[in-house]
């Protein structure tokens, strides 16, 4: 019997917290593998606590050899539930004339034939996030703009992605029971989350703690 357990941090980061104990097979870096690809964030954005009776799930112990099988499984649960929530809670608002304007808490863009658009900041908060992404496709050449989307080309679209302080860029494969795209983390967005990390890396404040 497996045992895992997920929790979304403020920073947009996430603990996952096993019973398993490793011993010495890489378990933790596969079962952080396996929430990454289930939540489409970097694994890096998955700090793993294991074998912490103080903190972590009931387990019965190690499984060596099978933890991945075992434990993979609980936490592909963890996951699965962790991204239904979180799809639940986010919301796809609109401006007064019907067209997208952002969610109840992040920016929004698409990506369709390989133009990433998002729409004007006339009815949602001109987030500095938004900005950033707006920049970094500048500066690397990929086709961007701003302009009235409706739901439809969110629907349609082959990638759709949130931008927030908290989340940085966090892609949505689901919009009201609809699979975006293939229903897997396009190569626009995996490329953006890269050059973004990339660019607050270097022009970032360090923070004084």
């Amino acid at each position: 019997m497996g045992g895992a357990s997920l929790k979304i941090n403020d920073d947009g980061s996430f603990n996952l917290l096993i019973g398993a104990t490793d011993l010495g097979t890489g378990a933790d870096t596969i079962l952080a593998q396996i929430a990454a690809e289930v939540l489409g964030v970097p694994t890096a954005q998955v700090v793993v606590y294991a074998a912490d009776t103080d903190m972590t799930p009931f387990d019965v112990g190690a499984y060596a050899s099978s933890t991945t099988y075992v434990s993979g499984m609980a936490v592909k649960k963890s996951a699965d539930e962790v991204a239904r929530q979180i799809r639940t809670r986010a919301a796809i608002m609109l401006d007064i004339q019907g067209f997208v304007s952002e969610t109840n808490d992040t920016n929004l863009f698409l990506v369709s034939k390989g133009v990433v658009r998002t729409p004007h900041a006339d009815a949602c908060l001109p987030g500095l996030t938004r900005a950033m992404v707006l920049d970094i496709c500048r500066a690397n050449g990929i086709p961007a703009e701003e302009r009235n989307l409706s739901l439809t080309e969110f629907y349609t679209a082959e990638e759709v992605f949130t931008s927030g302080t908290m989340g940085e860029l966090t892609p949505v494969l689901e919009a009201d029971g609809r699979q975006i795209g293939d229903g897997t983390v396009g190569k626009m967005t995996r490329r953006l989350q890269t050059l973004h990390r990339e660019y607050a890396w270097k022009n970032g404040t360090p923070l004084p703690f």
